[in-house]
């Protein structure tokens, strides 16, 4: 027979097979005896009856947090056990009851307080003015001391840990003495207990109850201070140093502590941090793939912690995440490596190529070498450092050397086509312009810096500084810059008192056709300006080419040139203009 569900009551289970008058019987003699459970002791008519025991019912009231064991404690084992307690922990057992309050607030307890104090290590003793919970308050709590908001500015000269809106209270600055105390001695002023607070205040703050107290005691009540003793302002003094001294000693103890906390925090982290990083080098990863200086990892793995089991189920997840992520910027960032090394070795073949065109060909100039950026924008030399390799190799350099020596034609040939527009700008407009008459070596292709308003040729423009970029690097460094190397913009065509002066002086040199500069170098004839000799500015000056003669001339007598731009435009005033050049150029 199956048993029967009982809820938990107690069940006769003789009776589970009785007859109905015996269940009956039972039931009844059940209520009586409820029944009789709850009359009262006191009631006459069961005055004789035994009163049956009533069940306790369990207070739903813990009994925790009672002191009572405490208390009953001898009192000397009880200032043994206090013994071993640092003083915030007596701090907190003193807020637990008035009676432990009395008890450690009292003189009695100053040993305890200071047997607490030698427990930890480098505190300074507790001073004069301060009580021993009150120094234990000041040094290991946080909190304004006065509307108990969280902060953490202590000022240990005064004795102070508030927030900015109750140290107002507690402190005067010397507008607030001048119209509390207008007639303060200034010996008692120079001495009083004071630190310097940066903005808003920027100004020096003084102790309010000190000041407080000295005008009690120095002003009658019609106002008038009295004679200030010496020995008064000896105590003043004295009190005002032992502030400083016992401030600066625990200021300076509250910073070693910091500094050897983080020290402990850092050991902790780092500690952690190496058991996250040796679990996850089991999984396969390697130690490029941690982001040591990602906040992310900061959070999950350098922390003052323990990494348990529990941790470590929780943070895996996201650091495989972020790992995920900081390997595939690792290969990214491995990648571009390997780029700018192909690079700089491709930069190093392109220089030397130059060099060597430099020194087999003179009709290449420096400046008409195309950047890098120029270069690499050749197709194959692109496609050659696309190729993901560790090197850029002499083969292939040999593959890509036809197209940059055409890159750099090409880039010469822009150039001096520039160089010719430039030219024809300053030629007349109704002028019969030749490729001849725009040749570039010709002595008539003369040019003028418009920031410097120097006459220049076509082999001093192409080295000119005003048109040079990076003119304070060497020629192999600017190859390796981006974007082109010469700047033709601050060019200008040589003005028409110029040009015309350029010609007669080809005239009275007996040259029949416009030379080259190469051909003009060759007659090399001593010139001697006239006009400096006899004026005696820089004595005799030696003009051995055209280029001297011109460049000293429009440098030197800018009035020759004007007079000659004058002149010629009456085409039937030439001798005139002959004889103007050779009386100042023999």
């Amino acid at each position: 027979m199956s048993t029967p569900r009982t809820r938990g009551k107690r069940v006769n289970y003789a009776l589970a097979n009785g007859s109905d008058e015996e269940i009956h019987d039972a039931q009844e003699q059940g209520i009586r005896k409820s029944q009789a459970n709850n009359i009262d002791e006191d009631d006459g008519e069961f005055a004789g009856e035994k009163p049956t025991m009533k069940r306790k019912r369990k207070s739903s009231r813990r009994s925790g947090h009672r002191l009572d064991g405490i208390m009953k404690l001898p009192v000397d084992i009880f200032a043994e056990v206090c013994r071993y307690l640092k003083p915030v922990d007596l701090l907190q057992l003193a807020r637990s009851s008035r009676r432990l309050r009395e008890i450690l607030t009292s003189k009695d307890a100053k040993n305890i307080w200071r047997t607490s104090r030698l427990l930890i290590e480098g505190l300074p003793d507790c001073p004069s003015d301060m009580s021993e919970p009150q120094y234990a308050t000041l040094m290991f709590e946080i909190g304004c001391q006065g509307c108990y908001a969280k902060t953490r500015k202590t000022y240990y000269k005064l004795r102070l840990r508030m927030c900015p809106t109750c140290i107002e209270s507690r402190l005067y600055s010397e507008v607030d003495i001048d119209c509390f105390w207008p007639g303060i001695p200034q010996v008692i002023f120079d001495n009083l207990p004071g630190v310097y607070f940066d903005a808003p205040r920027n100004c020096l703050m003084y102790l309010a109850g000190v000041v407080n107290h000295l005008h009690g005691a120095l002003v009658n009540e019609n106002g008038e201070c009295a004679y200030v003793q010496e020995q008064t302002v000896v105590n003043l003094f004295t009190f005002t140093m032992m502030l400083e001294e016992t401030g600066d000693a625990m200021e300076a103890w509250k910073i070693a502590q910091s500094e050897a906390n983080q020290e402990r925090t850092e050991e902790l982290s780092l500690q952690r941090e190496n058991a996250v990083i040796e679990r996850l080098k089991e999984e396969g990863w390697e130690d490029g793939d941690f982001p040591i200086t990602d906040p992310r990892w900061q959070a999950l793995a350098h922390r003052p912690a323990a990494l348990t089991e529990r941790i470590w189920r929780r943070i895996h997840p996201e650091l495989v995440e972020l790992l995920q992520y900081s390997r595939e910027e690792r290969l990214l960032f491995e990648k571009y490596e390997r780029r700018n090394f192909r690079e700089d070795r491709f930069l190093d073949f392109y220089v030397a190529f130059a060099t060597s065109l430099m020194e087999s060909n003179p009709n290449f100039y420096w400046a008409e070498f195309p950047g890098r950026s120029i270069i690499h924008a050749v197709p194959s030399v692109a496609e050659a450092l696309e190729h993901d390799g560790a090197d850029f190799t002499p083969e292939m350099w040999q593959n890509v050397r036809d197209d940059v020596k055409r890159a750099v034609e090409q880039n010469q040939l822009e150039i001096r086509q520039r160089l010719r527009a430039v030219i024809r700008q300053g030629l007349p407009a109704d002028a019969a312009v030749t490729a001849d008459a725009l040749g570039l070596d010709l002595v008539t292709s003369a040019f003028t810096c418009r920031l410097c308003w120097k006459i220049l040729w076509h082999d001093e423009a192409m080295a000119h500084p005003c048109c040079i970029k990076y003119r304070w690097m060497d020629e192999a460094s600017r190859l390796k810059l981006s974007g082109p190397l010469f700047d033709p913009d601050p060019l200008l065509p040589a003005s028409p008192g110029e040009q015309a002066l350029i010609r007669k002086v080809i005239r009275d040199l007996d040259i029949p056709l416009v030379p080259t500069l190469q051909e003009i170098e060759e007659y090399g004839e001593k010139c001697i300006c006239a006009h400096c000799e006899a004026h005696a500015w820089d004595g005799q000056v030696d003009l051995r080419t055209l280029t001297h003669v011109v460049r000293h001339i429009v440098a030197r007598h800018h009035w020759i040139v004007e007079r000659v731009e004058r002149e010629s435009e009456d085409a039937h005033s030439i001798a005139t203009a002959k004889r103007v050049v050779r009386a100042y150029v023999p």
